[in-house]
């Protein structure tokens, strides 16, 4: 998904627009000066170039300007404070669950809805209360749930610190397979890091890697050479958020995405209406 798409170009805009209000509201000649960058970026853009690369081109204007390499940190800590309160109120709906592999899946999707870039009005307990809804397409989930028997290995491509709370749940669910979780290597957006995974104790949970991609998403030919060697090797790769289907859908080779749409663009890509929540498995071979 490309930023030729032209339904993709005020979605950015807007975006870029709200990630300078957050971090230089008065300056109206900074925000004149970024919105005139970003323009120019989508015009010379590369065919490749996704809107995750467009927002890491933002924020890191926002650094250079503010003199902070994290401008979003305030933001994913108080957000983590307000997540973590429903940690046993998920733990309920785990125990009530028949199936706890297919309830710790709706939990790690639900969890997606969490985004300061295309989703900032989010609303967690909206998403908790329909946990057992329709509104989470799972029709790929009986193919998810037996090649998880089969597997041994599996690469989890993790998207922003506060969901991470909930892909504990899913992370649990999957052991005692061998689960390598990958984080990006550079703050972006309140996307998660090696620190961020390893203050949640996700390493007892997994081993944390870092991916490598420095965009909220996960761009190959930036990523590590551990990163690329599990990407093809792991018998399950499972990836959050719509940065991480953008960035990897055409990738040859099958990937269970869990993200909940939030933009025309992706879906018009994935089939599901805004505001949906899906596991969605690419049959790219």
């Amino acid at each position: 998904m490309t930023v030729f798409d032209s339904i993709c170009v005020p979605c950015i805009l807007n975006q870029s627009l709200n990630a300078v209000n957050n971090s230089a509201p008065f300056d109206e000649g900074f925000k004149k000066s970024v919105l005139t960058e970003v323009c120019k970026k989508i015009i010379n853009s590369k065919e490749g170039t996704t809107a995750p690369h467009l927002s890491a081109f933002v924020q890191k204007m926002i650094s250079e300007y503010s003199g902070i390499d994290d401008p979003y940190s305030k933001a994913k800590r108080t957000n983590l404070r307000n997540t973590l309160k429903f940690e046993d109120s998920l733990y309920s709906y785990i125990n009530n669950s028949e199936n706890k592999l297919e309830m710790a899946l709706r939990i790690a999707i639900a969890g997606n809805t969490i985004d300061l870039g295309a989703n900032p009005n989010f609303n967690i307990q909206e998403e908790i209360d329909n946990l057992s809804s329709d509104n989470i397409n799972l029709i790929a989930f009986p193919q998810f749930e037996e090649d998880v028997k089969k597997a041994k290995t599996v690469l989890y491509i993790a998207d922003n610190l506060e969901e991470a709370v909930f892909d504990k749940f899913l992370l649990r669910h999957l052991q005692p397979k061998k689960i390598y979780f990958a984080v990006r290597s550079e703050p972006v957006l309140n996307d998660i890091t090696y620190k961020d995974a390893i203050g949640l104790g996700i390493d007892k949970l997994s081993t944390v890697i870092e991916s490598g991609s420095k965009i909220p998403g996960s761009d190959i030919d930036m990523c590590t050479e551990e990163f690329k060697d599990l990407f093809k090797s792991a018998d399950i790769v499972i990836a959050k958020g719509q940065g991480n289907y953008e960035t990897l859908l055409k990738r040859k080779r099958t990937v269970y995405f869990l993200f909940k749409v939030k933009c025309v663009a992706v879906a018009k890509r994935c089939g599901f209406e805004i505001g949906k929540s899906v596991i969605y498995k690419s049959n790219v071979n």
